[in-house]
């Protein structure tokens, strides 16, 4: 029954209605001993789960995800084919005209051999950081599959890796692959190529029959090419060589009939070197001219713009600027724009000789275009057009915009617009914060320092708890004598924006929101239990979340440094139990037992604030420390005290988050809480980093 529980709990988080403000550690709840996945994504149920090498999980839902955690290499498969007479297939080969997207957790360094051969509706592969190689046939046939980013550090690519892979687009190989083995990518849909400036030696058909690859680009690093690396590549016009004339470089065909660039009989190909008075050797004794083919020969440092200025749309009097990205040498620039009315080109002047060009908009200039000519002296390029917008500042104070908080505390940081008014005074303004259902009010001052990137908003922070994140926030700002302005907003509101413009974020970012929401779900839910309230009714329900997978106890060996400790000595102290509250900064109670009539002294020292304890109606002393943010859970601190006797105990937020995933009897919701507030704590320390 044990080794089915972590499984369940995917599908009881989200159909459950279990919400935390305070959970004793004498209750709290632990992992599968069998070390299983605990998931908590709402709508996807476990098809299939199992190992995949020494220290490699995997778990396939339903909604065509495998997910693998872990560390270390993936195994390696057989299939029978060609190069195998061995059967040993993948344990999730039966799913594999199912499984839609492959998700390698961190820690793992490597897809093994025939992991994903032939599973034909793969269209999705994310790698983690850390991650090293790619298997034999690892993804052969997997003709769905649509782009593929290496992460830094990754150093090969096994042969056949991506055999007809036709729908195989993009792929980014990062500088640090060293090896891409025979056929690695034959016969699939590349259209554009960067091959690593690490790599030595390209193998035999490593490129083949990649018929829709237009241009690519040969590092200097490459000194042997052997057959039928671009062969069949008809659509391959420019070929572009960073050798010098001294750099190594030898073409080994072992059959004269399938040479490196053979089979493009139907263009005329251009050839890019770096100096076209001293080309390679290799280069010049190469038959370019097979089956009558054309050859253009080329200087490759002449100006070329990969990213051209892009549209803005700026208040007036903010600054805004045009970039450029070029690849060349000796390069010099010249900024221009275009007035709505003319149809002359004029120099911006001053400033605009750089490939970025940075103004502060004016009114007049609504509707301007602008352009960068980049040149050296081998030729120049001319950029595409940007237009700038100019929006008209408002008179009257406005709200602008918001931001979530991400210090690791939760809230919403309401920005607006301040412009002068005559008699109006903005130090005395203030913002007033009027939280969900339950009418919960802040009062956020105005504070002349806090102010948006850019220095033209100013900025009042509303913190809210876990289950008021979607909750709407009323925010009414009061200036001047009896003004007053309104606007509404949530958490749940922000997670909504960002999912739209994702693109804009990175990746700690994108972590953090999504990990943050995720926790504030799982906490909403176990709240509502204890509490007694009804999401929906009593607080509106988190809209947005990405649910995550937790392994109660590998989280619980990670917290066993932060475990709770108690040393009471000869003190009268019979029992020192802890629970937490979980509201926007977290607040850890330490309760301590004695014999009646026995007087206790206790304090701790946490963010400069010293907290002492207080006897309780039950005749428990009560030391509470508020105010964690999430980058302080697993901050230990030290309670000391007497009661006839010294005593210390230490604790923090993640002591009792491990003392919950460590036992049996804990709810399944407090497991959920628990863990996403680990990986809460673990993402804030990421995006702090």
């Amino acid at each position: 029954m044990k080794k089915i529980l972590a499984f369940v709990l995917t599908i009881l988080l989200l159909l459950q209605t279990v919400p935390l403000v305070a959970l004793a550690a004498e209750t709290a709840a632990g992992p599968d001993p069998e070390g299983r996945a605990v998931t908590s994504d709402a709508d996807a149920a476990v098809l299939m789960s199992g190992s995949a090498g020494d220290a490699v999980t995997w778990v396939l839902t339903d909604d065509g995800v495998i997910t693998f955690s872990g560390s270390g290499p993936m195994k390696d498969y057989k299939d029978q084919d060609v190069f195998s007479t061995y059967y040993d297939p993948a344990p999730w080969w039966e799913y594999s005209s199912r499984i839609t997207s492959v998700v390698i957790g961190e820690g793992i360094t490597s897809i093994g051999s025939y992991a994903f051969t032939e599973h034909s509706s793969l269209r999705s592969v994310r790698l983690p950081a850390g991650f090293q190689s790619i298997g034999f046939k690892a993804f052969n046939h997997a003709f769905s599959l649509e782009e593929i980013a290496l992460p830094n550090g990754a150093v090969s690519i096994d042969g056949y890796a991506f055999f007809f892979c036709s729908g195989l687009a993009h792929v980014t190989l990062p500088d640090t692959v060293t090896y891409i083995g025979e056929a690695a990518f034959s016969n699939c849909g590349l259209t554009e190529l960067h091959i690593p400036s690490s790599l030595k030696t390209l193998y035999p058909g490593t490129f083949v029959n990649c018929g829709s690859l237009r241009a690519v680009t040969v590092p200097a690093s490459v000194a042997r090419i052997y057959s039928q690396v671009f062969n069949g590549c008809s659509s391959l016009t420019d070929i572009r060589f960073e050798h010098d004339y001294d750099d190594p470089l030898t073409f080994e065909h072992d059959d004269d009939r399938f040479p490196a660039f053979g089979g493009v009989t139907n263009l005329a190909t251009r050839i890019g070197v770096p100096n076209r008075e001293r080309i390679n050797p290799a280069l010049t004794e190469y038959d370019w001219g097979e089956s009558g083919r054309s050859v253009t020969w080329y200087t490759v440092n002449a100006p070329e713009i990969t990213s051209h200025p892009k549209d803005a749309s700026v208040e007036e009097n903010t600054s805004v600027t045009f970039s450029v990205t070029v690849r060349g040498t000796d390069l010099s620039y010249a900024w221009e724009y275009l007035e709505p009315d003319s149809d002359i080109w004029q120099s911006v002047g001053a400033g605009g000789t750089a490939a970025s060009y940075t103004l502060k908009a004016a009114a007049n200039q609504n509707g301007w275009k602008f352009r960068c000519t980049v040149s050296n002296a081998w030729g120049s390029a001319v950029s595409g057009e940007a237009v700038l917008t100019v929006i008209p500042v408002s008179t009257m104070p406005a709200f602008k915009s918001h931001s979530l908080v991400l210090s690791g505390q939760i809230g919403v940081n309401f920005f607006l617009y301040l412009p002068k008014i005559p008699g109006v005074d903005y130090a005395e303004s203030y913002m007033e914060f009027t939280v969900g259902r339950n009418k919960t009010i802040q009062r956020a001052d105005f504070d002349p320092s806090f102010t948006n990137s850019a220095g033209t908003r100013y900025g009042f922070t509303c913190y809210v708890t876990t289950a008021e994140a979607a909750d709407a926030i009323v925010a009414t700002f009061h200036y001047g004598n009896g003004l007053a302005l309104s606007n509404e907003y949530s958490v749940d509101d922000y997670v909504g924006y960002f999912e739209e413009h994702a693109d804009q974020y990175n990746q700690k970012t994108i972590d953090l929101i999504q990990i943050l929401a995720t926790y504030c779900l799982t906490c909403q839910r176990y709240l509502s239990s204890v509490n007694g309230w009804t999401l929906g009714i009593d607080h509106a329900q988190m809209t947005h979340a990405y649910g995550g997978i937790i392994w109660p106890e590998k989280i619980a060996e990670e917290l066993e440094s932060l475990k709770f400790v108690k040393q009471l000595g000869t003190s009268a102290v019979t029992k020192a139990t802890y629970k937490l509250h979980l509201d926007s900064t977290i607040t850890l109670d330490v309760l301590f037992t004695v014999p009646a009539g026995t007087a206790l002294t206790a304090s701790a020292r946490f963010n400069g604030n010293t907290y002492t304890a207080e006897q309780q109606s039950d005749g428990r002393y009560l030391v509470r420390i508020p105010g964690f943010s999430a980058h302080q859970l697993g901050d230990m601190v030290t309670i000391s005290g007497n009661a006839g006797g010294a005593f210390t105990v230490k604790a923090c937020p993640m002591s009792y988050a491990r003392s919950v995933l460590n036992n049996e009897d804990s709810p399944n919701a407090a497991i959920f809480c628990m863990g996403h507030m680990y990986r809460y704590y673990k993402a804030v320390l990421a995006y702090r980093a």
